[in-house]
């Protein structure tokens, strides 16, 4: 499986991380180069200094082979902009997005979205489940 992260930041980094782990691939676009620097090297990651709602940025990461779509940046009109673009550019891909509170998981219900993830909460309800 091939998988196109949008932001390099912490929550990006570390999924790209776990998927190599399991012998998978992903490529992360991030648009802050410092940041671009510090995802953790491997064979299987690559990364791209970009915009991720760049058509022309998604056009040099091969969106289609990619089977998933995952924006995980910590701006969430950011992530909702960039899914939208790559179902645009690939309507088959499968798209994740990051939110940033409880309030915005009205948007697993859009089109263009196939999925949500709010990292915080996943946090406290595994806490709370121990």
């Amino acid at each position: 499986m091939h998988v196109v992260i949008a932001g390099g930041g912490r929550v990006g980094a570390q999924t790209a991380a776990h998927l190599a782990d399991d012998g998978h691939s992903a490529t992360i676009i991030e648009n802050h180069e410092p940041t671009a620097n510090r995802v953790p090297e491997s064979d299987l990651i690559e990364v791209v200094v970009g915009d991720a709602v760049s058509p022309d940025t998604l056009q040099k990461v091969s969106m289609e082979q990619a089977d998933v779509f995952a924006a995980l940046t910590g701006d969430t009109n950011a992530n909702v902009a960039a899914c939208y673009i790559a179902q645009t550019g690939v309507s088959s891909i499968k798209t994740v997005m990051r939110i940033g509170s409880d309030g915005e998981r009205e948007y697993g219900g859009h089109e263009a979205i196939d999925a949500v993830v709010f990292p915080e909460a996943v946090g406290a309800e595994n806490a709370t489940e121990q």
